[in-house]
């Protein structure tokens, strides 16, 4: 039996892909995702901006493109429209605890509301605690925060 490729080497050649019956195929979500890890933002978003459009439901898509539209920079330092967009892609994607988490650090951050770290509400810190630490380490790249409860949670969860 075939070995299947790894996650690590289907990011890196998420462009060069080939399905069952060898006919190459673009995978949007993968060369977003490997734009994305390689801080391409703009990349990042033209391709997951194609998945959101030829497949609205796909909430990993939807929560991808809420990091890259941040830029790496923190909520803060964005503007109330594109924060709006940002808050439209997490709630498309509400159903994973990693865009739950985001959005909430997205809203502590921008509307300059900094819990203490220990102050979590105990919903929040539940929702923390279901977010895997590699995502949570994702979060920590994209959405530089460190001032924000929610962004400490997660730093925590990152061991």
């Amino acid at each position: 039996m075939r070995e299947l490729p790894d996650e690590q080497w289907l990011l890196r050649h998420a462009d060069s892909v080939v399905d069952r019956i060898g006919v190459p195929y673009w995978d949007g979500l993968a060369v977003g995702l490997k734009a994305l890890a390689g801080g391409d933002h703009a990349e990042a978003r033209r391709s997951l901006e194609d998945v959101v459009r030829n497949e609205p439901r796909n909430l990993h898509a939807h929560y991808y493109l809420a990091l890259a539209l941040l830029e790496g920079k923190r909520p803060r330092r964005h503007g109330s429209d594109l924060i709006k967009e940002v808050g439209v892609h997490l709630r498309h994607a509400a159903e994973l605890p990693q865009a739950a988490v985001l959005s909430a650090l997205v809203k502590e951050d921008h509307g300059l509301h900094w819990l203490p770290g220990d102050a979590l509400p105990d919903e929040l810190a539940a929702l923390v605690a279901r977010v895997d630490p590699g995502q949570a380490a994702e979060i920590l790249v994209h959405v530089p925060a460190p001032e924000s409860g929610v962004w400490t949670a997660l730093r925590a969860r990152t061991g």
